[in-house]
């Protein structure tokens, strides 16, 4: 089975068959054997096929399914470590237009891939999932959400570009800052951070930009800005809605033009700085209400990661709120209870107005009142015994361990309840697509579609 031009992978070889296929550039027909593991590559094998051309991938979608194997498509490199994180399929295959160094992980993925027919050691589903992890142990969680996270932290640590990190107050605006820093070349300086919010409109300049001795009164000395101090470094510009219009004007000239002016001088002084800028506002709406300047708003935006708000991460609760028990407990000398099924329905029924940053400060909060035992409903705040529909719970308080008490907040739809149950199930089984679809009572193909469905729609 091959499509000419086209690389295939697979775990294994043994030969198993041949399958015709006619590439939509060539009236010849190919014909190619795989060589795969006869153990892995049955009647209900899984084929990722990545390629640009869509009428050539939905061609060989079809004549695959016609054979019985399950068939995921990619349209672009990037697509595919992530389709690996959630199910490692059998073969690949890959079109030579999708550049082996734009797949995410690629060189780690692919580096045996030959063109044609070919040996490929795909990466089991847990190690996949460590590859993207492993350096970003900081942010927690294995949802869809954060997977996409990571990604871009991936693609965009590496690149001089600035990036603009948009979220609500506590979701961690500042932990995928630290994450882009530390994952790239600039690793070996440290970050400098600003909060745009904390200086006023008289002293950000100099803050920025730095000023001659002379410049105003009180400036008995030069003062170097935090642009040269973050020279070869990353700069993050926390809260940057808030600076003044009057000012972004000579930030926008320094992300055009690398230098900056000190305040009182006349020399122009080349930096060689990354921005990364995070916001918790709506800077497309303020651009319209004149708050807010286009042009700079457009050059920070030319890489954008959006850290999504708890309540759109629910799947994560769980793993969240073990790591702060641990770290938490550790920090406070406290011997770590664990938390009660009763508890963390509690937790999952909450909308977290205040997100990663308040549900930290509860489970610190109910390590002090639970005094090393088991967190109970009654040591959590009285905010989260609110008015929310919970699914019925054990009527004990037992230690909550992998299975975790499902809860919707009042006026979810159908399909939000059935995302949410899904997504769920998928982290109670640590990612096993298999287990979770037998849970559920679907086949891996329809969970996979739905997954997909959640990954590009939502």
């Amino acid at each position: 089975m091959c499509l000419k031009g086209y690389a295939v992978g697979t775990r294994k070889h043994r030969h198993v068959g041949q399958i015709r296929v006619v590439p939509s550039d060539t009236s010849r027909k190919e014909t190619m054997n795989i060589q795969t593991d006869t153990d892995n590559f049955n009647d209900h094998a899984h084929v990722l096929i990545v390629g640009e051309d869509f009428k050539v991938v939905a061609n060989l979608r079809d004549i695959l399914e016609q054979h019985n194997y399950e068939v995921s498509t990619a349209s672009k490199g990037s697509d595919v470590f992530r389709q690996i994180l959630d199910e490692v399929p059998n073969v690949i295959v890959l079109d030579p237009q999708v550049p082996k160094q734009q797949i995410s992980g690629g060189p780690r993925v692919t580096e045996n891939l030959h063109p044609l027919t070919g040996e490929i050691p795909l990466p089991e589903k847990d190690q996949a999932r460590e590859m993207l992890k492993g350096d970003y142990n900081n942010i927690i969680g294995e949802s869809v959400e954060t997977i996409d996270v990571l990604h871009s932290i991936e693609m965009f640590a590496n690149s001089p570009t600035t990036v603009l990190i948009s979220g609500e107050t506590g979701t961690g605006k500042e932990l995928v800052a630290h994450s882009l820093h530390e994952n790239s070349s600039r690793s070996k300086q440290e970050m400098i951070i600003l909060n745009c919010a904390e200086i006023s409109e008289q002293l950000m300049e100099s803050e920025l930009f730095g000023h001659e001795r002379g410049a105003f009164t009180g400036a008995d000395r030069q003062h170097k800005g935090l642009f040269e101090m973050a020279n070869g470094s990353t700069l993050f510009l926390d809260e940057i809605g808030e600076l003044a219009i009057s000012l972004q004007p000579k930030l926008l000239r320094v992300l055009q033009e690398g230098e900056i002016r000190r305040v009182g001088g006349t020399a122009r002084i080349p930096v060689d700085v990354r921005v990364v800028a995070a916001t918790n506002r709506d800077l497309a709406q303020d651009v319209k209400d004149g708050k807010f300047r286009q042009d700079v708003y457009q050059r920070l935006k030319t890489l954008e990661i959006s850290v999504p708000a708890l309540r759109e991460r629910w799947v994560d609760i769980l793993a969240l709120t073990k790591h702060f028990l641990k770290m938490e407990s550790q920090y406070q000398g406290q011997k770590m209870g664990g938390i009660s099924t009763r508890a963390l329905a509690l937790l999952h029924g909450y909308d977290w107005p205040g997100n990663i940053r308040q549900l930290k400060s509860i489970i610190t909060r109910a390590i002090l009142m639970a005094q090393g035992d088991i967190i109970l409903p009654e040591h959590l705040p009285p905010e989260l015994h609110g008015t929310h529909a919970h699914l019925p719970v054990p009527e004990d308080d037992s230690e909550c361990q992998e299975h975790p008490i499902m809860s919707f907040p009042v006026g979810l739809t159908l399909k939000q309840i059935e995302r949410k149950v899904i997504l769920m199930t998928l982290a109670g089984q640590n990612g096993h697509q298999s287990k979770t679809a037998e849970i559920l009572g679907i086949s891996a193909r329809t969970l996979r579609n739905k997954l997909r469905d959640y990954r590009f729609k939502r």
